[in-house]
């Protein structure tokens, strides 16, 4: 109020006629005219919430009539504001007329960081711009003194709570940098390496762990991709880079070699038969029985002199069962034929079993007196 006793001071001087364009002296603003220095008052005080007394806003009201000041507009300052949208979420705002120069278009920061022209527009602005180190020490320290404070964690959560960050997406994520990507990789080499010195017992479980595996990365290296599929782009490269490649003989004698050793070192991994993962029990051969193989099959040719025994055509032959059961794969139960003799032993079959069966126990004796290591 003392500023307000100032003035009232200077207006009831008998020698002195206070005009709005008097000049007086203000230890705040200086030499400033009456009109002017009420005015400012007037809105300082205002902006600060002070309920002004009754009597006080009367002389007040008086004397700015007696100067002929108009009454100022701060209290009506929302009248003035103007209405506008907001380009990122839709919401209407208002907003001073003044802002119109600075070109505002979002409501909040919030949205603006949230808009990608504006972040297009931010980039291209940054874009060459690099910071001392002094700088970037700076602006790290600040950083994590806001970042400790839980509340502002929970408060940046929320706010960035389903959209990604904009300066870490894609190709710009630090942690695809190569120095960024040694670091990281250095400091969890060190890390694991002492967990592992201070947890012996968790080194052991982890051990045996990958020992019980059925195929561990040790000596699978591309275990880790199962369960994945490539892309058709990635596919066609590999396919353009493998193309026309030829294998040298030394190479393939070589890999053959490794192989067996492996296999040889661990026959539990050998990929056949139950040690495969798409083994259903040995439907493959059915209806036959697991054990008619083509080993067997050649003995049975051999001893038939590899011509049919009842047209006696060598060509199209086909390894015939006798009692028509497919599981009884015996020498005495086998018979050569050739494919048009095969199909008619489907016709009238209790004949035929008879008749071969005879004519089998002949052609088993003559292989034992002439071929002894055929013996059934």
């Amino acid at each position: 109020m003392s500023e307000f006793r100032k003035v009232e001071n200077i207006e009831t001087t008998k020698d002195t006629e206070i005009t709005k364009d008097t000049i007086v002296f203000h230890p705040k603003y200086g030499e400033i005219r009456v009109g002017e220095l009420i005015r400012r008052i007037k809105i300082s005080q205002a902006k600060k919430g002070i309920k002004r007394p009754e009597e006080f806003r009367k002389k007040m009201s008086e004397t700015m009539k007696k100067l002929g000041i108009k009454p100022p507009t701060w209290n009506k300052g929302r009248d003035s504001r103007i209405t506008m949208i907001c380009e990122n979420c839709g919401k209407s705002f208002l907003v001073n007329p003044s802002a119109l120069k600075y070109g505002r278009k979002y409501c909040s920061y919030t949205c603006a960081i949230s808009s990608e022209k504006y972040r297009e527009r931010l980039s291209i602005a940054r874009k060459g711009r690099k910071f001392s180190d002094e700088t970037r020490r700076k602006i790290s320290e600040s950083r994590r003194k806001y970042f400790s404070n839980p509340l502002n964690r929970i408060k940046q959560s929320e706010i960035m709570k389903g959209k990604p960050h904009p300066d870490i997406r894609g190709d710009k994520s630090p942690t695809k940098r190569p120095e960024v990507k040694a670091k990281i990789g250095a400091k969890n080499k060190v890390k694991l390496k002492e967990f592992y010195q201070s947890h012996p017992w968790y080194r052991e479980m982890h051990r045996k762990k990958l020992m019980g595996r059925k195929y561990p990365k040790e000596l699978f290296p591309n275990y880790g991709m199962r369960g994945k599929h490539l892309s058709e782009e990635t596919r066609l490269k590999i396919s353009l880079a493998l193309k026309g490649r030829e294998v040298s003989l030394d190479e393939r004698e070589k890999r053959s070699k490794y192989w067996k050793n492996f296999y040889a070192l661990n026959p539990h991994l050998i990929r056949r038969g139950p040690n495969h993962p798409n083994w259903k029990g040995g439907i493959s051969n059915k209806p036959y029985g697991f054990d008619f193989n083509s080993a067997l099959r050649r003995r049975i040719l051999e001893r038939d002199g590899y011509k049919c025994q009842l047209c006696g055509a060598t060509s199209n032959l086909n390894v015939h069962h006798i009692n028509y059961d497919k599981n009884d794969n015996s020498f005495n139960n086998l018979l050569t034929l050739c494919k048009g003799c095969n199909a008619k032993m489907n016709f009238n079959r209790s004949y035929w079993q008879v008749y071969w069966s005879n004519l089998i126990k002949k052609l088993n004796q003559e292989c034992e007196e002439s071929c002894p290591s055929f013996a059934v």
